[in-house]
């Protein structure tokens, strides 16, 4: 690989300027029987996002068990220490994104949103509630 190749591998910005022009062009065709790198790392990283900054460390725990419990088949006991193993955790996460066929990808995707959809919909509740209780809805 000579030195202009290497410079072609460095970064990848969609709709950026080489992209644009034809230059380096970002992948664009339909990813239909797998993901490419790319946007499998785009998953990862739009998970943690989503993950880390919208649960609370109770639903987190929670998020965490089920998880464990549904997806990968593991046994929790009482004891664990859930909330400190949330790198642990996501590091499992991440793992099926970068790794596994693009179905099982599919799989957790759909658990981790389902999972976040009822905890999501529980504060909206429980928020709408509150305001109704003061007069502010």
């Amino acid at each position: 690989m000579n030195e202009s190749e290497k410079r072609k591998l460095m970064i990848s910005v969609r709709g950026g300027y080489s992209d644009r022009n034809g230059l380096n062009p970002v992948c664009n065709v339909m990813q239909v029987d797998d993901l490419d790198d790319r946007t499998r790392k785009m998953l990862v990283n739009k998970i943690w996002e989503v993950v880390d900054i919208n649960t609370t460390p109770a639903e987190w725990c929670e998020f965490v068990k089920e998880l464990l419990i549904e997806v990968f088949e593991e046994i929790v006991s009482p004891n664990n220490n859930l909330a400190k193993s949330k790198f642990d955790i996501f590091h499992k996460i991440k793992n099926v994104i970068l790794q596994a066929p693009i179905e099982q990808v599919w799989d957790i995707i759909e658990f981790i949103c389902k999972k976040l959809a009822r905890i999501f919909y529980d504060k909206e509740v429980i928020d709408a509630q509150i305001r109704a209780y003061y007069g502010l809805a």
